[in-house]
């Protein structure tokens, strides 16, 4: 699952504070890797991922997800752009 606020040249980040799901909406840990400019998210267990959530929590403080300038990315969530 590719989010199009994710492509962005200057992106690194160190961890994850990602969570996935599938239709069923479960939000499970994900997985994750850059790959040029996209940021890449899967979780074995989840075949068609249909939304992707950064740093969904009360407190993103540990949220790591940078642009080249040390600044953070902020909090997102692609559920609403389900089919």
């Amino acid at each position: 699952m590719t989010h199009r606020g994710i492509n962005n040249p200057g992106l690194f980040f160190v961890g994850t504070r990602l969570l996935i799901a599938g239709r069923d909406l479960c939000f499970r840990p994900a997985q994750s890797t850059l790959d040029g400019r996209t940021l890449l998210v899967w979780h074995d267990q989840i075949e068609s991922p249909v939304a992707v959530r950064y740093a969904w929590a009360g407190n993103p403080a540990a949220a790591n997800l940078m642009n080249t300038e040390g600044e953070p990315a902020g909090p997102f969530c692609t559920q609403g752009e389900m089919p």
